[in-house]
């Protein structure tokens, strides 16, 4: 038996000044769910970066809170990003502090219009419903995120711990 035209390469992600993430066999497949990512930034405040592949971008907000909570965030849409920020953990160039990966996974797009967009996210963390809604005044934004994990017995949260 001959594994002759068989490759498969071998990647190190994250090593640009940051830490290592993973080393892995990386087969490119037809993966057809897009990326998401959430990161912590303490610069210049802490805060959340969740960032959405899109094509060969990440479309990025900052979160002035926690995605996990169940009321609405305050959030501002930021430049996108490159998608090198899926995997990286470290400093941030021209010294604007540093980022570390809260959670990661894969999504699918609900509703994508220019003041509403609404993602179904399967991460390690945040499972469910993650809506931005632009406000009014057209500046910030509003996430909101719905868990769709069941609430353990007895208890009056939607999440378990």
């Amino acid at each position: 038996m001959s594994i002759r035209g068989f490759r498969a390469t071998l990647r190190v992600r994250g090593r640009q000044g940051g830490t290592r993430q993973s080393a892995g066999l990386n087969i490119e497949s037809d993966r057809t769910m897009p990326r998401f990512v959430v990161l912590t930034h303490d610069h210049p405040f802490l805060h959340w970066d969740f960032m959405l592949e899109a094509g060969d971008t990440l479309r990025t907000w900052r979160l002035h809170d926690s995605p996990e909570s169940q009321r609405g965030i305050l959030a501002d849409a930021l430049p996108h990003h490159r998608l090198h920020y899926l995997s990286y953990e470290g400093p941030v160039s021209r010294g604007r502090g540093e980022v570390r990966r809260w959670d990661w996974g894969e999504y699918v797009s609900v509703t994508d219009e220019p003041s509403c967009v609404e993602v179904t996210l399967s991460g390690q963390r945040l499972r469910g419903r993650a809506t931005l809604e632009l406000e009014k005044q057209g500046e910030s934004w509003t996430f909101t995120f719905s868990d769709d994990r069941p609430a353990l017995p007895g208890s009056q949260s939607s999440r378990p711990r």
